[in-house]
């Protein structure tokens, strides 16, 4: 069973967490990308998987949304690898798993997906929180990443993140709209109100606020920045030159360890895999 990813203003996915597949349409008219239902020990995630005979990248996502962040990036990469992404525990397709404990809880679901596609490693990318996923899966099991792209993510905790936890179990999912949105989109991306705004706005709202606070609590126990210099994969360091969240100097400082490129997309918000897809997927794709 397939279901159309409604992208209207309106609209979110119908029955999302209920469906066996879920199919997302390009704006664009490009062909459509297809996620199945994959079972992990604990519960049941969404997997896009192109398949191929490509080296397979794995596509981690930000907090709250899913996989379908990064719609508009998969068909960049499709031609030169066989392309993962699935929905992290707690958001999309894996709304109703057991609640994340850490950061290293995460990461486990990432080595235990690749288990599952018997994938022996992979190269990971990751955008916010699923930067920060990349980071600790290369330093808990250095042997399945060959290599990394760390996206507008962070190694150090801020109280923010523990604030915003605090935030959505106080006053409720609908008033962490617009503070995610002025987060992760530039004045103007808010103005055209086009699908990538409108797809973030209904992810939030969708979010349960347990889930969104235990990510939130898994990002603010978050400890990586002494350790970056043990990363040994080819790592590539993206930042948006427009992120409000986490800004070029902040990223700066994680060029260390097995990093061999620092890279700015300019003008780019914090969400770039929406705002700027085809900067994103080029980033990826140039050799670290």
């Amino acid at each position: 069973m397939s279901t159309v990813a409604d992208s209207s203003p309106q609209g979110g996915s119908i029955g999302l967490h209920a469906m066996k597949a879920i199919t997302v349409l390009q704006e664009r008219g490009v062909g459509a990308l297809v996620a199945q239902a994959f079972p992990l020990h604990d519960h049941t995630t969404c997997l896009f998987d192109s398949g191929g005979e490509g080296s397979p990248i794995v596509l981690l996502h930000a907090l709250g949304l899913d996989w379908r962040m990064w719609s508009r990036v998969i068909p960049l990469l499709t031609p030169h690898h066989r392309v993962v992404a699935f929905d992290l525990r707690g958001f999309g397709g894996a709304a109703f798993a057991p609640q994340v404990r850490d950061l290293a809880h995460y990461a486990a679901d990432v080595a235990e997906l690749l288990d599952r596609l018997d994938l022996s490693q992979a190269h990971i990318a990751g955008l916010s929180l699923g930067g920060s996923i990349a980071l600790e899966l290369a330093l808990q099991r250095p042997d399945l990443v060959a290599g990394l792209s760390v996206i507008a993510a962070t190694a150090w905790p801020f109280p923010a993140f523990e604030e915003r936890a605090r935030a959505a179990e106080t006053a409720g999912m609908e008033a962490q709209v617009i503070p995610s949105l002025t987060r992760w989109f530039r004045p103007a991306d808010l103005a055209a109100n086009a699908w990538p705004v409108r797809y973030a706005r209904n992810s939030v709202r969708r979010a349960s606020i347990s889930d969104w606070s235990a990510a939130w609590r898994a990002l603010a126990g978050i400890g990586l920045e002494g350790r970056l210099s043990e990363v040994r994969a080819p790592t590539r360091i993206i930042a948006g030159e427009c992120d409000q969240s986490t800004p070029p100097n902040l990223m700066e400082g994680l060029v260390t360890g097995g990093c061999r490129d620092f890279t700015v997309l300019q003008s780019a918000p914090h969400m770039l895999a929406l705002t700027h897809p085809e900067e994103l997927g080029k980033a990826i794709l140039a050799d670290p």
